[in-house]
């Protein structure tokens, strides 16, 4: 625990009755929950699909699969739908940077393990990883 870091002295009795008591209080002065408790199941069934190494040392190869798929559907909608290109300028070092580096940051800013991709093996795709290797891929 933190206290042992920080040379804290804690009766672990009492902090254990204070977090029963701690949800009436926050209800109590007002505080409503943000999702149902359905939906926080949900979130742990899709999370341990995502993270169970279910893919073992095949999960790039997994990843890489619906990114080519992705491309192909994109590229067809584009067009079908007749989209024009992208200015060459947006696309040039200086400025592709300014747009590149804040989207990569986002991306591992929601990656859970540590600095870097994480390795989620499991067969759903973990958003931010494939969001993260979807900037480098287009």
């Amino acid at each position: 625990m933190i206290v042992g870091l920080i040379k804290v002295e804690v009766d672990r009795e009492e902090v254990m009755a204070g977090r029963e008591n701690l949800v009436p209080y926050l209800v109590e002065q007002g505080a409503v929950a943000k999702a149902p408790a359905s939906s926080d199941a949900l979130i742990g069934i899709y999370t341990w699909l995502a993270m169970v190494p279910l893919t073992a040392h095949l999960w790039f190869l997994y990843y890489l699969l619906m990114l080519v798929a992705g491309f192909a559907v994109a590229s067809l909608l584009v067009t079908a739908w007749k989209i024009p290109p992208l200015p060459g300028w947006l696309l040039s070092a200086p400025v592709c940077l300014l747009v590149l580096v804040p989207l990569t940051a986002t991306a591992q800013f929601f990656m859970r393990q540590s600095f870097g991709p994480d390795t989620a093996m499991g067969i759903l795709p973990w958003p931010p990883k494939l969001f993260y290797y979807t900037l480098f891929f287009g």
